[in-house]
């Protein structure tokens, strides 16, 4: 059996030098102050814990009532949050750098497919594109894709003599 180091032996005996101090007060309270002059004492200590008691029945009441009222309000704060709007409007606010750290994040093939899902929008893919794109290329299965055998063409260049 190994024997308790000196911290041990220290926290035990200030627990038994407590408990001793603690029974000799009540022992000589008990000896010295009259019980006729505790009750007083002992019917303001049931005062206070009855007062507690209502308080906290109150507050319990309270719960009830307005629990409901606040998970309600947390609720429709927690669907704002996540709207569509609240998330551009926190785009806007974003600086620069933020944004094109969450653009990197996100994979192309993502990105590619978002801008497909719009309305009248055709992406084209070329063969000189990120192998993760060429890939989304070949899925038949996004019909908004067109894929292409080259890069897009670009527009001829304007100059300052020509009309149009």
């Amino acid at each position: 059996m190994q024997m308790p180091d000196q911290d041990t032996i220290n926290s035990l005996l200030r627990q038994g030098y407590t408990a001793a101090g603690t029974a000799l007060t009540i022992g000589t309270l008990i000896a010295v102050v009259p019980q006729e002059a505790v009750q007083p004492t002992i019917a303001a200590l049931h005062d206070i814990g009855d007062g507690l008691q209502k308080a906290i029945g109150g507050f319990s009441s309270l719960i009830v009532i307005f629990g409901p009222i606040i998970m309600g309000l947390s609720a429709k704060a927690a669907a704002f949050a996540v709207s569509l709007k609240s998330q551009v409007a926190k785009v806007h606010e974003a600086a620069p750098h933020e944004l094109m750290s969450a653009v990197q994040d996100v994979t192309p093939g993502t990105l590619a497919k978002a801008t497909a899902a719009l309305p009248g929008v055709q992406v084209t893919v070329s063969s000189a594109a990120a192998p993760s794109l060429r890939i989304l290329a070949a899925d038949n299965s996004q019909p908004d894709i067109v894929k292409a055998s080259s890069a897009p063409p670009v527009a001829p260049p304007v100059t300052q003599g020509q009309k149009p």
